[in-house]
């Protein structure tokens, strides 16, 4: 495990918070978790931005894994250094993004190294105009792991492509996480469709109530019984064709500005199915 050396500090609304003896801290949907390790947080306000606690030092351990020996990396958001530390060794040039100038006042200093390269400019800007080709592209250039943030991801991945030398990868912090999170509620907002909870004006799902499997899943739903197979065996199947089809749907709104504006009717509707307005 590396060692951060960022000393507490205050630049503009920005401020490093150093833990000695670690405590309580709160990940992914409000979970609280504890740890007996020193950790360090990079904070807007009373937003964090970063920290070194242990799940987040695990998902960038994660993240470096894909950089290979001698690879070439980009890093979008400079955070608290922690990625380009773990690559350092294996990397044979680090360039790194951050637009944030109190960040890097904060960071920065702590943390660079003769084979990092700091850039102060926006990670759309740089994507779009630069000469230079990667191997390895890292991106974490927002605070939270909110799938709405997907249209933003899928549009710098977009981007990214374009400087990437053949067989490079492009790694956005906790898409995955952001993708299972969507493919849950779109399951549990389908099953609330099927089972007459929604609301009458039902336009926005008739695209997924034309899936054969919604059907099968609806005549599941509604007691129906299938010769050929044993109840719970039909659930599982058409359970996981459905999440193959949730997945194919929103793979397409993630290319469009649409999407948000889609997911926020969703999540209303699905507020208003849960207190059995009908």
């Amino acid at each position: 495990m590396i060692e951060l050396n960022i000393p507490e500090g205050k630049s503009g609304p920005f401020s490093i918070i150093v833990h000695p003896e670690g405590g309580y801290y709160t990940f992914y949907g409000g979970v609280k978790k504890f740890t007996n390790k020193k950790t360090t947080f990079l904070y807007e306000g009373d937003t964090s931005w970063m920290s070194s606690t242990p799940l987040e030092y695990l998902h960038m351990c994660r993240a470096a894994q894909w950089c290979r020996l001698n690879d070439k990396a980009l890093i979008g958001g400079l955070g608290l250094g922690v990625l380009p530390k773990l690559i350092e060794k294996k990397s044979s040039e680090i360039h790194i993004i951050e637009l944030n100038q109190d960040v890097i006042n904060l960071v920065w200093p702590h943390i660079k190294t003769e084979k990092m390269e700091l850039y102060h400019t926006d990670i759309e800007e740089y994507l779009d105009h630069t000469d230079q080709k990667y191997n390895y592209i890292f991106l974490d250039t927002w605070s939270n792991a909110d799938y709405l943030n997907l249209v933003y991801i899928t549009r710098l991945k977009e981007k990214a492509k374009r400087i990437l030398f053949p067989r490079g990868k492009v790694i956005c912090w906790c898409e995955y996480f952001m993708k299972k999170t969507l493919e849950q509620e779109y399951q549990q907002i389908a099953i609330n469709f099927f089972k007459g909870l929604l609301p009458t004006n039902k336009k926005l799902f008739i695209h997924l109530a034309d899936k054969p499997y919604f059907f099968l899943f609806y005549l599941w739903l509604n007691g129906q019984q299938f010769k050929n197979l044993p109840a719970e065996e039909m659930k599982k199947l058409i359970g996981k064709q459905i999440t193959k089809e949730i997945k194919d749907f929103c793979s397409g709104y993630w290319q469009n500005e649409m999407f948000v504006d889609k997911i926020k009717a969703m999540q209303n509707l699905a507020q208003v199915s849960t207190k059995g307005v009908v």
